[in-house]
Parts: C-alpha cells; sequence; structure tokens
C-alpha cells in the first residue's frame, strides 16, 4: 500500500510541474505574440495583459486557421509556435481595431 501511495504522490508532484511549465510557456508565448502583433498592428502594444490575452487567443485562432503549415523553423518548435500565434494575434487584433472604429 505504501508503495502505492509513493508512486501517485510522484505522479502528482511531476504532473504538477509539467501543468506549471505548460502554463508558464502559454503565458509567454502569448505575450511575445501579443506584443509582435500590438507593434505590427497598432505600432505599439495595448498594455502587457491585454498583449498576452491576445496572444494566447490569437494562437488558438493561429492554430486552427494554420495549423502545422507555418512549420517554418523544424528544430525550434517554440519560434513555429510563436510565428503561428503571432499570425492568429494580427488577425485578431485586425478584428479588435475594426470593431473599435479606426481611432488613433
Amino acid at each position: 500500500m505504501g508503495q502505492k501511495i509513493a508512486i501517485i504522490t510522484t505522479f502528482f508532484y511531476f504532473y504538477k510541474k509539467y501543468i506549471l511549465m505548460h502554463l508558464l510557456m502559454i503565458l509567454f508565448v502569448g505575450a511575445v505574440a501579443g506584443l509582435l502583433a500590438g507593434l505590427i498592428v497598432q505600432g505599439e502594444g495595448y498594455g502587457l495583459l491585454v498583449d498576452i490575452i491576445i496572444g494566447i487567443v490569437g494562437g488558438w485562432i493561429g492554430w486552427k486557421l494554420f495549423g502545422t503549415r507555418l512549420d517554418i523553423f523544424h528544430h525550434h518548435p517554440i519560434v513555429n509556435e510563436i510565428i503561428t500565434a503571432t499570425a492568429g494575434a494580427v488577425i485578431l487584433s485586425i478584428i479588435i481595431r475594426l470593431l473599435r472604429g479606426w481611432r488613433s
């Protein structure tokens, strides 16, 4: 019984570390993609929090639209994710800008 508890405890320990690293990677890619999209579309970002949200949602949009078609750097998957997320975030930023009006 003690060995099963040790195995389960070890599994959840590494699983929590995996989830934490995955969430940090999502936030990092979202921040970079949102920042790049803000610079491409508007000339300046919307702010760090909104850039991260736009980058995360844009990453989902880019993944749905392009999938792995933007697989430019075969040995650097994080760069591919940033490119895909930036493409989706640019699309989302354009939509947001159209909805808000063309104010400067």
